[in-house]
């Protein structure tokens, strides 16, 4: 971390600063015009954000939003179908293909959840926020394809077990 002076009243101080955050950076997207004002509890020291920037933030949020539960209700219908058919076919694979859209349909219910988290505001025990909702989200969806990548490996091999057994009988192409 960097000190950066920053001027201001009748004398000058210093806060702190990540590297490349001193006076505007594009990962910040807004400037630091510093006001202060001496008061008698001590300075005021904005940020320089607009409750306009607030507000179109938001309204991407809620777009989002609206596009994951959109998402999530055609992921999950496809999937449906898509499940009905591998089993009546006796289709791994197309069994495979639905439960793919299933962790897809559950890393979107995810995202939605994370989405509103996100929008909760800190609290004492949690002084940063929720903002870190959507990345736990993301590791949570990539740690169920995991899961399930497992479990069909092992029923892909059960299966050919199986089949060389003589006990298993083949997928019915017609129905796919």
């Amino acid at each position: 971390m960097s000190y950066v002076p920053i001027g201001g009243g009748e004398s000058s101080h210093a806060h702190d600063h990540l590297p490349g955050h001193a006076d505007k950076s594009p990962a910040h997207n807004h400037t630091h015009d510093h006001s202060h004002t001496n008061v008698k509890s001590g300075h005021d020291h904005s940020h320089g954000h607009s409750s306009r920037e607030h507000s179109e933030e938001e309204s991407d949020h809620d777009e989002s939003t609206r596009k994951l539960y959109l998402s999530l209700w055609l992921c999950s219908a496809f999937m449906l179908v898509e499940l009905a058919g591998g089993i009546l076919g006796n289709s791994l694979a197309v069994i495979t293909d639905a439960l793919h859209m299933l962790t897809d349909a559950m890393a979107f219910a995810l995202a939605i959840y994370a989405a509103y988290i996100s929008k909760q505001k800190a609290t004492p025990q949690f002084t940063f926020g929720f903002k870190r909702a959507e990345v736990i989200s993301a590791l949570l969806s990539t740690l169920l394809i995991w899961v399930l990548t497992a479990f069909l490996l092992v029923e892909a091999v059960s299966r050919i077990l199986q089949y060389m057994a003589g006990e298993m009988k083949g997928v019915d192409g017609r129905l796919m």
